[in-house]
């Protein structure tokens, strides 16, 4: 985030801040194009694992618009109040960003562990929001104050390890249907984003401006969460893009009723994992509706067409559609 070093040390650098300057703005009228078309396209697919993350990435934005504005100052060389006011700002942003990350991280199934998770951090965010806020009712000292932010960046980091991790909590958890996943892969992507430059973020944006070593070899001004901030964007953008561009799902199967069962000989498990055959489900998406393994679901379809003599499933299809009943898939 943003570092404490003093600014005068690369003040002769003008050059450099205007190129670190076009930089983050570059990255703030890019991701904020990109989000607006999420918005607008958000109402056609209404995905509920949308707007946690879209409240991350709005966060994200102001963060970055703050520390364009404070970069800004620097370049003119103007220093009024309100560039305090915004530096102390973008710090209760980022403790906003440690309560709305996690819930990004959802699973569709929310268990007793993600909820306490998500309580966890709004708690820790929530205290070290009052504590800083209160910090400037009393006399400044620059060891509380470093502490403070020692606090902000370590819960943010450990905010962006559970969000980068979460698919090894919840992999398994994600949703049977075919519907939305091309927001799951785009958040599969985000969360690989997220532990790949996790490193580099630690070191330039969290911890840079408290190691003396690192001070004196990275710029002060430099920041890997614009980056960060476009990529997020473009990633949202293009999962949206893939979903409206989804073909239409195909109407129910046609279920077979009771004397078509009987006829063919079908077993209740075949009879429940037949109208999904239907639907072109794949295997593994069979199987997470169902709770039973690919391979299951396969050898049930090998006994399905060795009863109704079926080849293939456009000929089941067929088949099933001269039998009797018209119905959704069996409920579990």
């Amino acid at each position: 985030m943003r570092k404490l070093a003093p600014w005068r040390s690369i003040r002769g650098r003008e050059s450099i801040l205007r190129g670190f300057l076009a930089y983050h703005i570059a990255s703030v009228v890019i991701g904020a194009a990109a989000t607006v078309v999420v918005l607008t396209l958000y109402p056609k697919t209404e995905n509920p694992k949308l707007p946690p993350l879209l409240v991350s990435n709005f966060l994200l934005l102001l963060f970055i618009i703050g520390m364009s504005y404070e970069l800004c100052c620097d370049v003119i060389g103007l220093e009024t109040v309100v560039h305090g006011v915004v530096h102390e700002a973008e710090q209760f942003v980022c403790l906003g960003l440690c309560v709305a990350v996690p819930r990004v991280s959802r699973p569709p199934i929310v268990a007793r562990f993600p909820r306490r998770i998500e309580r966890g951090f709004t708690v820790a965010s929530g205290l070290v929001a009052l504590a800083f806020g209160a910090f400037f009712l009393f006399p400044f000292n620059r060891a509380v104050y470093n502490a403070f932010y020692g606090l902000i960046y370590l819960d943010l980091s450990l905010v962006l390890l559970y969000f980068g991790l979460s698919f090894i909590f919840f992999g398994r958890r994600s949703t049977a249907s075919s519907s939305m996943r091309h927001y799951s892969v785009a958040l599969s992507i985000l969360r690989a984003l997220t532990i790949a430059l996790f490193p580099a973020l630690f070191v330039v944006d969290f911890i840079g401006w408290m190691v003396p070593f690192l001070t004196s070899r990275i710029p002060v001004d430099f920041s890997l969460l614009p980056a960060f901030y476009i990529l997020m964007s473009l990633i949202m953008l293009i999962g949206s893009i893939k979903e409206i561009l989804e073909p239409e799902p195909l109407p129910e199967p046609m279920k077979p009723g009771e004397d078509m069962i009987r006829k063919h000989d079908l077993s209740r498990r075949e009879a429940e994992v037949l109208p999904y055959v239907l639907q072109f489900l794949t295997y593994k998406e069979i199987g997470e509706r169902l709770f039973i393994s690919s391979g299951t679901v396969r050898t049930h379809l090998v006994h399905i067409y060795r009863k109704t003599g079926a080849r293939n499933r456009l000929e089941l299809s067929r088949i099933i559609q001269g039998g009797r009943g018209a119905v959704s898939p069996t409920p579990r």
